[in-house]
């Protein structure tokens, strides 16, 4: 059926329950009452009726209340222009009978819609709903002052990456699909290379995922937070290529974005052999290489790759 705004009588169900107890539904009956205006007095009421284990409410809601007002049925959402990145002009029907499902892929348009039905039924928590112009030029603004702004390196993996041939990956710290009210908080929001985020993906990173302000606390997170953390307190580069967790956060930034992929140990390794001896840094790395959760076939491309990367720094000293 077409979607439908009920919130009153979802409070009048509740009270008319016989399972739910007398001291709830005497609250809804004094929000009511007071228009939400609760005072100590009627809280010193409802907690003698919970000590005295009271069965039967004292107060009644009013008659004319969940009908003051028609219920609403939406059929339909059209006549958008300039909301987040929504193309102008899209339509949305809401089906007659059961429910109406949006899905899509990533950026396509699914929780601009949400925020606007969420606006249109003055919800409690409010998401943002911003220009198309303005959404896109706060994104490109973010992903290179947060580039710069981490020297140009990944938040979890911190591989320095150039600008010049590496899209720029905006990624948020408390992914966006189970916490989109932080979408746009800047503080949310840093610089990440394309496989930590994919590999990150929507995996819960706050302790309390019900929080309602913006936790602001290192305690607060799971993963490593580049504006509350110092990398190097919880990671530790062992021999400056395999990534060792040094905190109960470091251990679980690494699974979460799967540090120990055999991509980043040579990439590390390419970045000592600039210095080192190539065939040094290669006995270092086939030593390590045994603490790395890897299968055969990956171990075996990981020899591989690397036996390339050593000819090729060979050819580089010598030249």
């Amino acid at each position: 059926m077409p979607a439908i705004f009920l919130s009153k009588d979802i409070l009048v169900d509740y009270y008319n329950n016989p399972v739910h107890p007398a001291w709830a539904k005497d609250l809804i009956c004094r929000a009511i009452n007071t228009n939400g205006t609760i005072e100590q007095e009627d809280l010193d009421i409802i907690l003698d009726e919970i000590l005295n284990e009271v069965t039967t409410p004292s107060l009644v809601i009013p008659a004319n209340f969940g009908v003051a007002y028609p219920k609403i049925l939406l059929n339909s959402l059209k006549h958008i222009s300039g909301v987040n990145a929504l193309a102008n002009n899209q339509e949305i029907k809401f089906c007659e009978e059961g429910l109406t499902l949006i899905f899509g892929f990533n950026g396509s348009g699914k929780s601009s819609y949400f925020r606007i039905l969420n606006m249109m039924a003055n919800a409690d928590i409010r998401y943002p709903v911003l220009q198309k112009a303005g959404i896109t030029d706060f994104k490109d603004h973010m992903r290179e002052y947060m580039y710069y702004e981490q020297n140009c390196r990944c938040a979890y993996c911190r591989i320095e990456l150039p600008i010049a041939c590496c899209f720029l990956q905006r990624e948020h710290i408390i992914p966006k699909a189970p916490h989109p009210k932080w979408m746009f908080e800047p503080r949310n929001l840093c610089f990440a290379c394309d496989r930590c985020n994919n590999f990150k993906g929507d995996e819960e990173v706050l302790r309390n995922q019900y929080a309602v302000a913006y936790p602001t606390d290192s305690k607060d997170f799971l993963i490593v937070n580049p504006f509350l953390d110092k990398y190097s307190d919880h990671i530790e580069l062992k021999d400056g290529i395999i990534y060792v967790g040094r905190t109960k956060k470091g251990r679980f930034t690494i699974d979460t974005c799967k540090l120990y992929r055999p991509d980043l140990a040579l990439e590390r390794a390419k970045e000592r052999m600039e210095k080192e001896n190539p065939d040094s840094v290669r006995s270092q790395l086939l030593s390590l290489l045994s603490s790395l959760p890897l299968s055969d076939a990956e171990r075996t491309q990981t020899l591989v790759n690397l036996g390339k990367i050593v000819k090729t720094y060979k050819r580089k000293h010598r030249g």
